[in-house]
Parts: C-alpha cells; sequence; structure tokens
C-alpha cells in the first residue's frame, strides 16, 4: 500500500495549511524515486506551490487531487519556507526542474528511460536532441505533445505504456497534469511520474532559468513574468497576494491555539 511504501522510504508527512507534505531533501526525493523505479512500483509525484495551495482552497476537487498523491513536496519558496514557520521543521525546496534534471543526470548513468509528455508540438519535436545534448547517454523512450484532448487520452497513455519508461515527466498546466496522473496512474505502467509544469520548455530553450541568486531568494517567480509578462503578471500578483492572506491567518490561528502542527 502507499502507506507501507511511506514507512518503507522513511517519509515524515507534515501538516501544512491543510496539506500533509513530505518535508524532504532534493536528495531524498531522488532517492525515494530511484528505489521506485528500482523495486517496479509505481509512485506519482507532485510539487506544491502557492499557486496549487490557492487553487486548492477554492477547489475541492483539486484538492482532493493533491490529497492522492503518493510524494507532495515543497516547490516554491513560499511553501518551503512556511513549513519551516508553520511546522517548525527545515523543508528544502525540491523545485520540480531541479528534480527532473536530477534524475535526468542519474538516469543516463543508471540507463532509465524517459518519457517526456507535454509542451508544444514544436518544442516537444526538439526534445530528444536537446536532451541527449545536455545529458550524454541519456535514453529517451519517447515524446508526446501536450495538445490534446481527452479523446486521445487512451492512446497516449498506450504509448507511454508500450514505451517502458522509467519515468515520465508530464509538462501541462495545473490541474490537467494532476488529473492526468491520477486517473492514469495505474495504467501508465511508469515506476515514477511526475509533473514538470514549464520544465519542458526550459530543456528545449524556449525558456530561460532565474539565476541562481533570484532563486534563493524565492524570486524565481519574478524572473518567469519577466519572460511573459502578458500572460503571468495578473496570475502571479493576484495568487501571491491570496497566499500571503492565508497564510497569515493560518499563522495567527496556530499562535493562539499553541497547537502541535506536526504529524
Amino acid at each position: 500500500s502507499i502507506d507501507r511504501a511511506r514507512k518503507e522510504d522513511g517519509l515524515v508527512k507534515r501538516s501544512f495549511m491543510g496539506f500533509s507534505v513530505d518535508a524532504i531533501s532534493l536528495e531524498e526525493t531522488a532517492a525515494i524515486a530511484a528505489a521506485a523505479i528500482a523495486a517496479r512500483r509505481p509512485m506519482v509525484h507532485c510539487s506544491l506551490n502557492a499557486l496549487k495551495v490557492v487553487e486548492a482552497r477554492r477547489d475541492p476537487q483539486v484538492r482532493r487531487m493533491l490529497e492522492d498523491f503518493d510524494l507532495l513536496t515543497a516547490d516554491g519558496a513560499s511553501v518551503a519556507w512556511g513549513l519551516r514557520l508553520l511546522a517548525g521543521v527545515p523543508s528544502e525546496r525540491v523545485a520540480g526542474v531541479d528534480l527532473m534534471a536530477r534524475l535526468l543526470a542519474e538516469g543516463a548513468a543508471r540507463g532509465w528511460r524517459f518519457f517526456l509528455l507535454g509542451a508544444s508540438p514544436e518544442v516537444s519535436a526538439t526534445l530528444p536532441s536537446r536532451i541527449e545534448s545536455a545529458f550524454p547517454g541519456v535514453l529517451v523512450a519517447g515524446t508526446h505533445h501536450g495538445y490534446f484532448d481527452t479523446v486521445e487520452e487512451g492512446r497516449i497513455v498506450g504509448l507511454i505504456r508500450d514505451s517502458a519508461a522509467d519515468v515520465l515527466f508530464v509538462g501541462m498546466p495545473s490541474p490537467r497534469k494532476e488529473r492526468f496522473l491520477l486517473e492514469h496512474r495505474n495504467t501508465l505502467a511508469v515506476p515514477f511520474a511526475m509533473g514538470v509544469g514549464g520544465g519542458l520548455d526550459l530543456l528545449a530553450g524556449k525558456t530561460r532559468r532565474a539565476p541562481v541568486w533570484m532563486r534563493r531568494s524565492g524570486l524565481e517567480w519574478s524572473y518567469r513574468v519577466l519572460q511573459e509578462p502578458r500572460r503571468l503578471a495578473g496570475r502571479y500578483f493576484v495568487t501571491n497576494l491570496r497566499f500571503a492572506g492565508l497564510f497569515a491567518r493560518e499563522l495567527l490561528a496556530i499562535r493562539r491555539s499553541g497547537r502541535d502542527v506536526s504529524c
């Protein structure tokens, strides 16, 4: 069962704003993924950021989806910092793109096979050569763009299953990628699957990653806004304000009650 697997992996769940989060490091997350691949035990991973917290508070269906993942780690800096304040535990940010790069590097050495689902048809077509250049020795089992409707999902799930991939990266918007991973988790036959958001665009060179100092200071979101201001500025501004309000209320309630939020 999932609970037994969590005990075997040594996971410790922490309560954060109503979510049960795995407060673990990038190193530990990569090790858990490697163990799942070695055991051929299907595991689906999700990265939690401020946007998903806000969406889940507003949409019960999104909340239920997040609760159903085997592994839920802190992606956004706001979530990592929040865990330290609310749960009283040190928490490293496990950015989805960093985990993706780590698994590609390790997979190139171990012979893992990767399937890449998402991005535009043009970007998807360039991914194998881009990845093989950046991670020599990596095995790309298959790719498919993210511009498909639900009628085509059965065919695409079949492609992924037949590819015998060890790792699946899904680069589609939320909550579409979360729904896809959870609905097909038992038929994909992939030991480790995770959403990577815009990670495939980064691998293809369509977008650029923020400088290290911006990532460490929690400003990576602003770098993304600078690259796509029309699409992202309003979303990030509103989301960050709503998350700040939710977090402030949660922190005030905990301090008033004096309850232990760890689990």
